[in-house]
């Protein structure tokens, strides 16, 4: 059996979610081996029960030099086969340097190649979505992997996604109408759309559909999501109290949601890890091919090329709550009872 480690070691959680996506092209070529993935502390839950990790690996940046040593430790015990470093910066080269491994793959760095035993090409530059996963599927040709895929998943426990459900419904959601989590506040204040083009979608889908909006945030965020609740009158219908203490509980959320709508984030990540159709809204600065890698009928968003605009003003609030209604009639979510 091959022990395989993949290290996506960053502290984005769309690229962090996109790189199990090497995963799955290993353990579909490897299917017996063990594929262990090192990501950020803040994301281990995340990856818990996935069909294509058998564990997850952290390395906790608060623990200073103590964590550093703990980690390497852990890898060491491991005995890994193979190592692909995604992120191939000093740290992770000491590490997969230090692993024991025979074959470690990574990105080529003028000063980091000797660390490993196949530096490959390509890396440089800013890479969209779709790219950026295809750039990182060359990681994996010195194994004889050349298919790219560009699906994920998150693997949530129906015991998970049914215990959030009760609570939910404690909270006084109503799991028979519709239900909408919106990402209304953005980590870079350039992507963040307009809060009265926001407050607008929002109080057009409770007025329209008796809608209900969860408003979910990190600990940070919490202060401008308590302002956009009050803005919105503090409406029965907006849910702002549904806390988590990972971001696998708020996928559990997600999977018991209708449709997600917001800023782009790494929660739309999270959005289509579960199944959730989502939508969405593009900064200007940014191309959809940057943000989304499986566009489909679930995984829409909106740029300012689709309004032929320049800036985020031209996304007007009539032509979201469009894009919207489409998505709804398409996956039938007016008559949830019957759907």
């Amino acid at each position: 059996m091959k022990r395989i480690l993949v290290i996506r070691y960053k502290k984005s959680i769309g690229d962090t979610i996109i790189g199990t996506a090497l995963c799955e092209s290993l353990k579909k070529k490897y299917p017996d081996s063990q594929v262990d993935y090192l990501v950020y502390e803040n994301l281990t839950e995340l990856f818990y029960n996935h069909r294509s990790i058998d564990n997850v690996l952290t390395l906790d940046r608060k623990a200073g030099i103590k964590g550093w040593f703990e980690t390497l430790k852990k890898i060491r015990k491991n005995k890994y086969d193979i190592v692909v470093d995604c992120r191939t910066i000093f740290v992770t080269a000491i590490f997969s340097f230090l692993s024991g491994a025979k074959q470690r793959i990574g990105k080529y760095h003028k000063y980091l190649q000797y660390f490993y035993t196949k530096s490959i090409n390509g890396f440089k530059g800013k890479e969209n979505r779709i790219d950026q996963i295809v750039k990182y599927h060359r990681l994996l040709k010195p194994l004889d992997i050349n298919e790219v895929n560009t699906e994920y998943v998150i693997c949530l426990k129906e015991e998970e996604k049914t215990e959030w459900r009760n609570r939910m419904e404690a909270e006084g959601i109503d799991m028979s109408k519709l239900i909408i989590p919106m990402a209304v506040n953005a980590r870079q204040s350039n992507k963040k759309y307009p809060e009265e083009y926001m407050l607008k979608i929002a109080q057009t889908l409770i007025d329209r559909y008796d809608a209900q909006i969860i408003l979910f945030y990190s600990p940070n965020e919490e202060a401008y999501a308590r302002e956009f609740y009050a803005k919105l009158n503090s409406n029965r219908n907006v849910f702002i109290n549904l806390k988590t203490k990972n971001v696998r509980e708020l996928a559990c959320i997600f999977s018991n949601c209708d449709l997600f709508v917001g800023n782009e984030g790494g929660t739309r990540h999270v959005a289509e890890g579960v199944g959730l159709a989502n939508l969405c809204i593009v900064a200007p600065q940014t191309s959809k091919e940057e943000w989304i890698s499986n566009e489909n009928s679930k995984n829409q968003c909106v740029t300012i090329q689709d309004v032929n605009g320049k800036n985020y003003e031209d996304i007007k609030p009539e032509y979201v709550l469009k894009r919207i209604d489409k998505q709804l009639q398409l996956f039938n979510f007016f008559n949830k009872k019957h759907k």
